[in-house]
């Protein structure tokens, strides 16, 4: 009797043994059957505790659908989920055979009016994005334009990947920064500035090493580029100091063989210069797009000539003896040279 009950309770020891060593189902399983010519990527969420299962499966109708009736026995997982589709219903039964880090699934509607197969495999989790650089601060550096040095200041803030501030240096000073981002070592953004009547997007992207960003910068649609290094907390790059244009100036050129005396009145603020010129067939003509950088000083008028407004572009290179302009229309049909002096 002893030994028939041993045996007795040796037997159902046995029985529980595939229970007791049911496949880690625990996870999430990603996959992807085919329906009616499409693939439909499915994602489980399974929890596995003793041997029921539970969790969610996404990518069905109705995602993410909640798992029940869900049990592991040895190294099979089955569970059931409801999804509607065109409006009624259904009851989805799986049955999966784990090995080798995936899931082998039979599924399909509990009455068998339609099923699939699909190999679920364990979803590894994703590397870690690399850690933003510290791009928060000031950097400083230059670029070269037409031969002429032009220094920038990035004033830069961070708030998480975003990046927001102020560039220093360009026409429009300072220009605010848009669609600023920072990933890793890389820093993107964009600032608009006004030159010679119209309007740049300049687009900005930088590579963050040792101190110091290497950025290659331009018109968004291609038309102009160049790079510049910027360094942190270095001291602005002095600017050339500016010519003093303020004042009067008198000249004269040739047109068709008759000299045409010319006055200017130029006015200075920053970088700035407005102000009139005199002798033309519109006289005074005003000024626009003044600027001076350096020694070299620019603008435009417009004037009409022939019953035809004709633009004017101005640029002069201040020496010694006054300032010395070269000047036409802007197509470049016509142009000319001339060298005021100051007080005259």
């Amino acid at each position: 009797m002893k030994i028939a009950l041993r045996l007795a309770a040796l037997f159902a020891f046995l029985a529980i043994l595939p229970g007791a060593h049911a496949t880690d189902a625990t996870g999430t399983w990603k996959g992807a059957v085919d329906f009616e010519g499409s693939s439909v990527p499915l994602t489980f969420h399974l929890t596995v505790a003793g041997t029921a299962v539970t969790g969610t499966v996404e990518g069905l109708p109705t995602t993410p659908a909640n798992i029940f009736d869900g049990k592991v026995e040895g190294d099979t997982v089955t569970f059931s989920a409801n999804t509607d589709y065109q409006g009624d219903t259904y009851k989805l039964v799986f049955k999966g055979k784990v090995s080798d880090g995936q899931i082998e699934f039979n599924f399909g509607t509990d009455d068998g009016s339609w099923s699939a197969m699909l190999t679920a495999k364990s979803a590894v989790p994703p590397a870690a994005a690399p850690a933003p650089s510290d791009v928060s601060g000031t950097w400083t550096g230059a670029f070269d334009y037409e031969q002429t040095s032009v220094p920038l200041t990035l004033h830069l803030t961070v708030a998480g990947t975003a990046v927001t501030g102020t560039v220093e240096g360009l026409p429009t000073t300072p220009a605010d920064i848009h669609d600023g981002k920072v990933e890793g070592d890389t820093v993107t953004f964009s600032a608009s500035t006004d030159y010679q009547g119209d309007t740049y997007k300049l687009v900005f992207k930088g590579k963050v090493s040792g101190g110091q960003i290497e950025f290659s910068l331009g018109t968004d649609d291609g038309s102009w580029g160049t790079t510049m290094t910027a360094k942190k907390g270095a001291a602005p790059v002095a600017a050339p100091a500016l010519a003093d244009v303020s004042g009067t100036w008198k000249g004269a050129f040739d047109f068709q063989e008759t000299s045409v005396p010319l006055t200017f009145h130029l006015t200075v603020a920053g970088t700035a210069v407005t102000g009139t010129v005199e002798g033309l067939p519109t006289t005074p003509a005003d000024i626009h797009d003044g600027k001076v950088d350096g020694n070299t000083v620019t603008f435009s008028v417009t004037t009409d000539y022939q019953g035809s407004p004709v633009k004017l572009v101005y640029t002069g290179k201040v020496t010694a003896k006054g300032i010395d302009f070269t000047f036409g229309t802007e197509d470049g049909s016509w142009g000319t040279e001339l060298t005021a002096t100051k007080g005259a």
